[in-house]
């Protein structure tokens, strides 16, 4: 089979979804030649492919902890009346000038559309309906890639990488060090979707109807005893659910395919169950469900530095501080919604430099939810306002390395210009 060469850039940024988005951004303004590789037909990963245009990690207590371009991303969608700040009973749009000082919601359609405006402007290469297929490593730095396109299987060359795949399947098909995520410590698989013609939405009026409904006739999925869902606020009467779940490992397509048969069912038994069970939702409807499962985690990089339950238990100060977290972990578990090492303090944490830096390869570097973790803590920086600050930093430091290896990056090169672009806010 003969292979193409497709082209040549300074950086080959893997995984559309925020990170990636963000870190494309990032080098290609610096003024790298920068390709964008994404699976999709389109940008946004979970938010889009998975129905989750809920922009969370924007805030702690109130205060707006991350800037830069997870910043200007809202303010993009709010330019077309497409992102709302989501408290409790309102959601607050236009948002104009104000700090962000909760989650955003907007919509899919309204993500792929502001995502692309924003990277055709940088002028960053972006070439979906493509996969990786396996990278050729030697002397200790990746050479190319080869991908799977409409046209067949080409070969990228680059002079950087970074994986933003969200299961670094970047670094796993490099041949470097990873960690996969057992099941019973990794979150529940999930299928988000939209129900229309839902009367009086009040989210504290329908939980106190879920619980009461879950009490006398089962919750609609086993297991799932916490109400999750919101209004949608540019669309009338339309409603954002999620209460699918089932385990499984999500690093095979076979696997895969089984959750997302299961959560289907599940999708259609529950949009039942609120129609019979929680008042508002008797003539509800399907609208949409996600076209992909959403996968919280299932493998990471091994970096030099590794985020532990024990730091961020014992609050063990962070040396290399990239981005301000809003810190919580172990949610989205089957057996119970919360496992066992939920932490219910309220906290913020950064997350270190060093979980973006392999042990090994010396032109590559990780952002967005595949850093190097314990699978417990997770949570901790999965968020998709933090993964974006993750992937502004990972694109900025791959500018800094073209002349030397990642490990050999000072950190007191990054820090400045982590303050100046928003990414260290506090």
């Amino acid at each position: 089979m003969k292979i193409r060469t497709y082209g040549n850039f300074n950086l080959a940024v893997i995984g559309g979804g925020m990170a990636g988005f963000a870190a494309s951004l990032e080098a290609s303004r610096r003024g790298a030649h920068v390709i964008l590789i994404e699976h999709n037909a389109f940008p946004g990963g979970v938010a889009t492919a998975s129905l989750c245009p809920n922009i969370m990690g924007y805030s702690f207590n109130g205060r707006q902890i991350v800037s830069g371009i997870a910043d200007e991303l809202v303010r993009e969608l709010d330019k077309i009346g497409c992102a709302a700040i989501k408290h409790k009973e309102a959601n607050e749009f236009p948002i104009g000038n104000a700090a962000i000082t909760s989650s955003v919601v907007t919509t899919k359609s309204a993500l792929q559309y502001v995502m692309n405006n924003m990277l055709d402007k940088a002028k960053v290469h972006t070439l979906y309906y493509t996969s990786l297929v396996n990278a050729r490593e030697n002397d200790n730095k990746i050479k190319y890639i080869c991908c799977n396109c409409r046209e067949g299987v080409i070969r990228i060359n680059a002079s950087y990488f970074i994986d933003a795949s969200g299961d670094a399947i970047l670094l796993h098909r490099a041949g470097a060090e990873t960690r996969e995520y057992a099941c019973e410590k990794s979150m529940a698989k999930t299928l988000l979707l939209h129900l229309g013609g839902v009367r009086n939405f009040c989210r504290t009026t329908v939980k106190e109807s879920y619980v009461r409904a879950c009490e006398k006739n089962g919750p609609p999925v086993p297991g799932q005893d916490n109400f999750m869902g919101f209004s949608i606020p540019f669309h009338e009467n339309e409603v954002h659910l999620n209460f699918t779940m089932t385990a499984g490992e999500a690093l095979t397509s076979s696997a895969c395919t089984i959750m997302d048969k299961e959560l289907r069912r599940q999708a259609f038994h529950g949009a039942e169950w609120f129609k019979k069970y929680i008042p508002g939702f008797e003539k509800s409807y399907i609208v949409d469900i996600a076209d992909s499962i959403g996968v919280r985690c299932a493998r990471g990089i091994v970096g030099r530095e590794t985020i532990t339950l024990k730091d961020i238990t014992a609050e063990n100060p962070v040396k290399e501080p990239l981005v301000f977290s809003n810190c919580y972990y172990g949610d989205h578990y089957v057996k119970n919604f919360h496992a066992p090492w939920r932490n219910n303090k309220s906290m913020i944490r950064p997350v270190p430099f060093g979980a973006l830096v392999p042990v090994r390869l010396e032109n590559v570097i990780a952002a967005g939810r595949c850093i190097s973790s314990e699978p417990e803590v997770v949570t901790s920086f999965r968020l998709m306002a933090t993964c974006m600050a993750t992937g502004q930093a990972a694109g900025m430091a791959a500018c800094f390395a073209p002349a030397k290896a990642v490990q050999n990056i000072r950190y007191s090169e990054l820090e400045p210009e982590l303050k100046r672009t928003g990414v260290l806010l506090l």
